[in-house]
């Protein structure tokens, strides 16, 4: 009981980053333990689903909790709970809907071996979960949202550990059975009925804001993720299920990566010196960050080869982690600049570098992947992080931002 009552002292902030810690490692690890009862082979397709559900998770955040980041706020508490059954209203009808296309076009376009409904079932839980997930986290951050995340945790982990799943349709089946435990939010939001009036407010304060952060959300996803999707067309799904598992491990460093944007573009933006010395500030604001997660890389790359041993026998030829650890120390490179973009409120500059990774990803996909298989896939992705790094730097340069001089005064 003493344990509860100190962590309801904590401040809300450091509550949702434990539970961010605890999520991130939770799926880490638990992409692992599939991995290693499904094999390659069949792990391949549940990754390829995951990241399509992933796509609309990303549109229905965009379209939903975005907003309500935004205008919940400024309700009164009984405001909040009839503006989040307008939400209700509105967004499961849509979830099921979607879940039903998501059927239909994946099965179109990959043919995968899986029962009928599976899909539109799974990915239905999954989605309303995450929803109710991600409004309890704007309107009451506290222990509620811990205690029903460490039960999704220990139903995965442990229903994975129990019945062994031998393929793709028991594993969602198993993430639909998790996800359940989200319907427990609804116990935290208390959403009630709302009238005509708050559906319109809902409506009105949506549509102002919604499209374009779709748009925003597709185009992101898009330029990260449209490789692998398309991967799943023209290569193995052992190879797949290869290739999120290289990526899993080294997403390790995208932890420490998000810790340090949080960190870096609010101090960098409250910056007060002379703008053409405000990119030697960055470097100095990033190094303290980015040297540990350098080591860390190089650490990832070493030990890969012993990990993958443990998960599956089969005998990795493809040096995937290497072609991996290259992009990793271009992102690195690049997170500076990517930083200054955004703590200077180059918005539109940051999202055009976006697309036009996104349409060089769409030109090439087909050629690096039917001439180079899953290393054609990182071959992509490096050139895309080029592309966006190029044209940030280009920018910054042109707007005098740019002047590398370690300075050594605060």
């Amino acid at each position: 009981m003493k344990l509860i009552g100190w962590i309801k002292q904590l401040d809300s902030r450091l509550l949702l980053i434990g539970d961010q810690s605890l999520m991130s490692a939770a799926g880490f690890l638990s992409n692992f333990l599939l991995a290693w009862k499904l094999q390659l082979d069949g792990y391949g397709v549940y990754a390829l689903v995951y990241l399509g559900m992933m796509l609309l998770m990303s549109l229905q955040q965009a379209l939903f909790i975005q907003p309500a980041q935004v205008f919940l706020s400024k309700l009164s508490p009984k405001g909040q709970q009839k503006y989040i059954g307008a939400i209700l209203v509105f967004a499961l009808p849509i979830i099921i809907g979607v879940a039903a296309i998501f059927e239909f076009v994946f099965k179109l376009i990959y043919s995968p071996d899986l029962p009928q409904g599976i899909l539109f079932l799974v990915s239905s839980i999954w989605l309303s979960a995450d929803l109710f997930r991600k409004l309890c986290i704007i309107i009451k951050p506290g222990l509620s949202l811990i205690l029903i995340d460490a039960l999704n945790v220990v139903l995965f982990s442990g229903l994975i550990l129990i019945f062994s799943p031998a393929s793709p349709a028991s594993a969602l089946l198993i993430l639909g059975i998790s996800s359940l435990s989200g319907l427990l939010f609804l116990f935290v939001i208390k959403p009630i009925q709302s009238g005509k009036r708050m559906k319109g407010y809902f409506l009105k304060r949506t549509s102002a804001t919604a499209g374009w952060m779709v748009i925003t959300a597709g185009v992101q996803w898009s330029s990260s993720n449209y490789l692998l999707m398309a991967a799943g067309v023209w290569i193995s799904a052992a190879s797949l299920g290869l290739l999120r598992l290289t990526q899993y491990l080294f997403g390790l460093l995208n932890i420490f990566l998000q810790a340090y944007e949080n960190y870096a573009v609010p101090k960098v933006a409250a910056w007060t010196g002379v703008a053409a010395k405000k990119s030697s500030y960055v470097l100095r604001v990033s190094a303290a960050f980015l040297l540990p997660v350098a080591g860390l890389l190089i650490l990832l790359t070493a030990l890969f080869p012993f990990i993958a041993k443990l998960i599956t026998p089969e005998v990795i030829q493809e040096p995937l982690h290497l072609w991996i650890a290259l992009l990793y120390v271009l992102i690195l490179i690049a997170y500076p600049i990517r930083v200054l973009i955004r703590a200077s409120g180059y918005n539109q500059i940051y999202f055009a570098a976006h697309v036009a990774a996104l349409v060089l990803t769409l030109t090439t996909a087909k050629f690096f992947i039917e001439n180079y298989l899953s290393i054609g896939i990182i071959i992509g992705m490096i050139f895309s992080q080029l592309l966006m790094t190029l044209i940030w730097i280009i920018f910054l340069y042109r707007k005098k931002h740019l002047a590398w001089k370690l300075s050594t005064s605060l």
